[in-house]
């Protein structure tokens, strides 16, 4: 049986996914700069409402980012 033979090293996936991670991280908070100006939301409970929902998002991928870096980097 062969053993199968992989194109992509692992050090250069896991540079891939580290640097996706991090800039979807940047992206979900980036939302919760913008968000506010583009669609007019003045009340606290309305911004609260956006940062509970992406605020975790940002922090998981940085945290598998961060995870990532430390063990496969």
């Amino acid at each position: 049986m062969k053993t199968a033979r992989f194109l992509i090293s692992k050090s250069a996936l896991s540079e891939l996914l580290i640097g996706v991670l991090i800039n979807l991280s940047s992206g979900w908070l980036g939302i919760l700069l913008i968000s506010p100006g583009f669609f007019q939301i003045s009340t606290f409970s309305d911004y609260f409402g956006i940062l509970i929902v992406n605020l975790p998002f940002a922090i998981v991928s940085f945290a598998i980012a961060y995870w990532l870096k430390i063990n496969w980097g």
